[in-house]
């Protein structure tokens, strides 16, 4: 005969644990127009110096109605991304703290975008998961 268990009988703080438990991570990899997986960027300095800087990108979601929104409207996001990022301030991208700033432009841009296309703000964060400056 299998065990049998009784529960302290408070059944609402049983429900609110499973209610806090939050769906799975998606990640998409936001893909240029010939598929590639990431976004190459010249960057000019006052100074008429050109750096260049490479970024693959992912968004983090947890719904996956984002993910169909932000899939069917990739082109959008990939232009919109690619002029966030060519006129980004390069002395700024020197630090992490300038780095994470265009994280979070990057993210709010996509939100705006999805919102636009009739989605939820669903996108936790667009991840740099590579980032190369030079």
């Amino acid at each position: 005969m299998p065990p049998f268990f009784l529960l302290s009988g408070n059944e609402e703080e049983a429900d609110m644990a499973t209610e806090n438990v939050q769906p799975e991570a998606i990640y998409i990899k936001i893909r240029t127009l010939e598929g590639r997986p990431m976004f190459v960027a010249s960057l000019e300095n006052p100074d008429g110096n050109r750096h260049f800087m490479q970024i693959y990108a992912e968004a983090k979601t947890r719904d996956p109605a984002v993910e169909q929104v932000l899939n069917q409207h990739m082109p959008l996001v990939v232009a919109r991304l690619n002029t966030l990022f060519t006129t980004a301030d390069s002395k700024a991208l020197r630090s992490v703290e300038g780095i994470r700033a265009l994280q979070d432009e990057a993210t709010a841009l996509v939100n705006r975008l999805i919102e636009d296309r009739g989605g939820s703000a669903g996108v936790e964060v667009v991840l740099f998961t590579n980032f190369v400056m030079q």
